[in-house]
Order: C-alpha cells, then sequence, then structure tokens
C-alpha cells in the first residue's frame, strides 16, 4: 500500500475517534490535529510494517499492512493521551 492509502486510514481512524471521544477537558485537541496526527502514526506503522517484511515499492491491499497503519495511528493517538496527562 503507498502512503496516499495510509494517509486515508489515518484520516479514517483520527475522524471516527474524535468523534467517537467528543469535546470533554481532556480531549482539547481539534479534529485537524488529532487527523494530522493519526496520518503520521498511520504511515509510521505502515512503512515499520513494511520495512519489517522487507517489502519495497507500493503494494497491493493487504490485511497486515492494513493493520499495522490503523495500529500506528491509534498507538500515535494513545500515546499523546497518556502524556497531555
Amino acid at each position: 500500500m503507498g502512503i496516499a492509502t495510509y494517509t486515508l486510514i489515518g484520516l479514517l481512524v483520527g475522524t471516527l475517534l474524535k468523534k467517537s471521544l467528543g469535546a470533554h477537558p481532556g480531549n482539547s485537541q481539534g479534529l485537524l490535529g488529532t487527523s494530522v496526527l493519526s496520518v503520521v502514526g498511520a504511515v509510521t506503522g505502515g512503512w515499520s510494517w513494511n520495512l519489517l517484511l522487507g517489502n519495497e515499492g507500493p503494494m497491493g491491499l493487504e490485511l497486515g499492512s492494513l493493520l499495522a497503519a490503523t495500529l500506528g495511528a491509534l498507538l500515535t493517538l494513545s500515546i499523546l493521551h497518556v502524556i497531555r496527562h
């Protein structure tokens, strides 16, 4: 999967997470900030997955890379949450 796919995954995860958490005092970051961080996490997760498997260049849609990008986005947002609290 390419960077465009990882970006879409990150945007989707960020938007869904922001909508599910809603607005409360511990969640002061806006939708744009959440989306940017989740995109960074998704790209990093997908890139790491490909690096671990030795894959280079664009690939087809694969479950492992999709999960790695999703987990990367969630992990990035979780780390931010822990740091802020």
